[in-house]
C-alpha cells in the first residue's frame, strides 16, 4: 500500500491490512487466508486479459462474440449456460494457424448447429472443423455450411462425443 502511495499514478489497490500485537495470531491468519484462497483460473485471466486490452484475448473475445457465442467464465461444465464456450486456447491456436475467417465459420456452425445447447465437450469438434474448413479452402472446395450444420446437429453433442471416445490426443479427438 505505501509503495503504491509512492508511485502515484495506483489509483485504487485492494489490499487487506491488519495490525497485529501477538505474531502467533498473525501467523494463524495468514495460514488460514493463503489456505481458503482460489487460484485464478484460465477463465479469470482470459477475461482480465480482455479488460486489459490484451491483442490475443481481444482476437479470441472478438471472433466468439461474431459467431453468436460468449466465452463462460466458469471452467465447470455444470454451470456452464447454452452458448458458451470455454477453450479459449484452442481459439487462440486457430486463430493464428488458420485465421478469423476460419474460426468465426467453425464456432458459427457450432452456434447455429447446437443453439440453445450447453456446448460441452465441442472443442474437439470445433479443431475438427477449422482444419477441415482449412483443407477444403486449399482444395478449392468450399464445404456446403447448411449441410455441415445439419450433420453437426444431427449426430448432436452425445454423439460427437461417443466418436472420439478413446482417442489418445487432442490431434485425434480433432
Amino acid at each position: 500500500l505505501e509503495a503504491a502511495k509512492l508511485r502515484g499514478d495506483i489509483r485504487d489497490l485492494p489490499v487487506v491490512v491488519f495490525d497485529f500485537d501477538d505474531p502467533r495470531a498473525e501467523a494463524e491468519l495468514f495460514v488460514q487466508a493463503n489456505r481458503s484462497r482460489r487460484a485464478m483460473s484460465k477463465l479469470d485471466d482470459f477475461h482480465a486479459a480482455v479488460i486489459a486490452g490484451d491483442a490475443k484475448a481481444v482476437a479470441v473475445n472478438t471472433v466468439v462474440e461474431a459467431a453468436g457465442l460468449t466465452v463462460g467464465r466458469i471452467q465447470a461444465w455444470q454451470y456452464w449456460k447454452p452458448g458458451e464456450v470455454v477453450f479459449v486456447t484452442a481459439i487462440q491456436r486457430a486463430l493464428h494457424n488458420q485465421g478469423a475467417a476460419t474460426v468465426e465459420m467453425a464456432l458459427g456452425m457450432i452456434g447455429r448447429a447446437f443453439e440453445g445447447l450447453v456446448l460441452t465437450g465441442v472443442g474437439a469438434v470445433f479443431e475438427g472443423l477449422c482444419a477441415i474448413l482449412q483443407q477444403r479452402a486449399k482444395e478449392g472446395t468450399p464445404i456446403d455450411v447448411t449441410l455441415m450444420e445439419t450433420v453437426l446437429a444431427e449426430v448432436g453433442i452425445p454423439g460427437w462425443k461417443e466418436a472420439v471416445e478413446g482417442a489418445e490426443s487432442g490431434q485425434e479427438r480433432a
